[in-house]
């Protein structure tokens, strides 16, 4: 049996390293990305929920519209000017999240009541503000930043919850 050396040698010199972590890090904070156009009518900060608007275009998740909901993209990776394109990240990691969500590396996070907004309090009708008929959406759990451990990112994992 080759000793796994000598096999990792080998597949250097076909060309691949399994060292090697790319400009993006290691897989972990890999996202799927897409360009989308900024319909919003104000700048978005890195980490704002948003979803399909019309075409190519985005716009804020609002958790008192079905239509909104059921058209969410996920989070966008970038700061976006108003009426420019940027990247939105379906899922993987949104990192350097800005600082102003004032969330801690393990909070849970859900879409706000403010369209675009997030909360690291589960929403339910005993929260102030949330009434039957809102939807509660997982977006995901801050994590810390593996390149920069003072800055925090967000691991998506969206999921519909419900109706309240």
């Amino acid at each position: 049996m080759e000793e796994l050396g000598t096999f990792f040698q080998r597949l250097a010199s076909l060309g691949f390293n399994p060292t090697w972590q790319g400009p993006n890090g290691t897989g972990s904070s890999v996202s799927t990305q897409s360009g989308y156009q900024n319909s919003t009518g104000s700048a978005t900060l890195i980490g704002t929920p948003v979803v399909q608007g019309t075409g190519a275009n985005f716009v804020l998740l609002d958790v008192t519209n079905e239509a909104t909901v059921s058209a969410f993209l996920g989070l966008s990776a970038t700061a976006i000017p108003a009426s420019t394109t940027g990247q939105i990240a379906s899922d993987g990691r949104v990192q350097n999240i800005d600082a102003s969500f004032g969330f801690s590396v393990g909070d849970p996070v859900y879409a706000g009541l403010t369209p675009g907004s997030l909360t690291n309090v589960k929403p339910d009708t005993t929260q102030p503000g949330w009434t039957s008929g809102m939807f509660v959406i997982f977006i995901g759990v801050v994590v810390q930043n593996q390149f920069s451990p003072s800055n925090q990112d967000i691991q998506i994992f969206k999921q519909i919850i419900g109706q309240l």
